[in-house]
């Protein structure tokens, strides 16, 4: 719960609250076992450009550098895709701001809709 990345979850009370027990009940297998799932080959972060699906990236303001690095490389390299910076939000945006976060995706899914309508 000390780790960066959840600082500013950490100023929201409820927020808090409900990580601490999600964080608690995370029983982290796959970081004591080796993964029993095949690599892909090549790895899927060199393939982003073979995304062909309306791709909505999001990222909190405050999260941390290495999350809007691969936010970056996801809207850069993912062709079409929608890159937004969440304000008042760190790594779990969904939680930290969810008024903000739902109205950006139901948003993102009606514009798709009426694209394809």
């Amino acid at each position: 719960m000390n780790a960066p990345v959840f600082a500013a979850s950490r100023r929201i009370p409820l927020v808090a609250a409900r990580l601490e027990q999600m964080v608690g009940d995370y029983g982290c297998w796959e970081l004591l076992h080796q993964d029993p799932r095949l690599s892909l080959h090549p790895p899927a972060i060199n393939r982003l450009h073979e995304i062909a699906a309306p791709t909505l990236v999001i990222v909190g303001e405050e999260d941390i550098a290495d999350f809007h690095e691969i936010a970056d490389r996801f809207a850069a390299e993912i062709p079409g895709a929608c890159k937004v910076v969440l304000t008042n939000a760190g790594h779990m945006a969904n939680m930290d701001a969810p008024e903000a976060f739902n109205r950006i995706v139901l948003g993102f899914l009606g514009s798709i809709d009426s694209q394809h309508a």
